[in-house]
């Protein structure tokens, strides 16, 4: 038995599928290259983000430790509040009997 060739219509369908499917194929990579650079640039911008953040929260650990400073509050306490470290003269020592 012979095979026959195969017929020009069933060759020029042949080529339009396999052109079709070469076309969504390079589309499909098109797009994958697309949302890969939209994925790459939102890490870069969430890392930008990040590393803003912990510079903010370094400044504010420093501000935290500046206002805490035991200097500090005494000044507020004498200049907000009219508190002041007693005299000598105004303070009393009280001993506590605990035997009773």
């Amino acid at each position: 038995m012979r095979k026959e060739a195969p017929s020009a219509f069933r060759v020029n369908v042949l080529i339009l599928v396999l052109s079709v499917l070469v076309f969504f194929s390079a589309g499909s990579v098109i797009i994958a290259k697309h949302y890969g650079r939209v994925e790459v640039m939102r890490a870069q911008n969430l890392r930008q983000d990040y590393d803003d953040l912990k510079l903010r929260w370094y400044a504010l650990q420093v501000e935290r430790n500046s206002l805490i400073t035991h200097a500090r509050i005494q000044s507020l306490a004498e200049s907000e509040h009219g508190m002041h470290i007693p005299t000598r003269e105004r303070t009393r020592l009280m001993v506590v009997d605990e035997s009773e």
